[in-house]
């Protein structure tokens, strides 16, 4: 009888510990992998994010610069080509103020 009992209470214990450790380490496992992911996906998205607004800066300033260059350029052609037609449409000592 007592190696009955001592038998049922070490089934007992056992399956209780392999319960308790099990639980743990899902627990533990869970953990790990969702802090792991997360970081994962963390990095990923930020990643993405940087890339995306990188490019749209880089669009934007790219854009900007040419207007503005593309402007600088139109109004230094405009005047180069003004003053030209002026001295070549000049009559003889008239001066011209620019």
């Amino acid at each position: 009888m007592t190696q009955h009992l001592s038998s049922k209470m070490t089934q007992h214990l056992s399956s209780k510990m392999t319960q308790h450790l099990s639980s743990q380490m899902t627990q533990h496992l869970s953990s790990q992998m969702t802090q792991h992911l997360s970081s994962k996906m963390t990095q990923h998205l930020s990643s993405k994010m940087t890339q995306h607004l990188s490019s749209k800066m880089t669009q934007h300033l790219s854009s900007k610069m040419t207007q503005h260059l593309s402007s600088k350029m139109t109004h230094q052609l405009a005047f180069s080509m003004t003053y030209q037609l002026a001295h070549i449409n000049q009559p003889k000592g008239l001066a011209i103020c620019v």
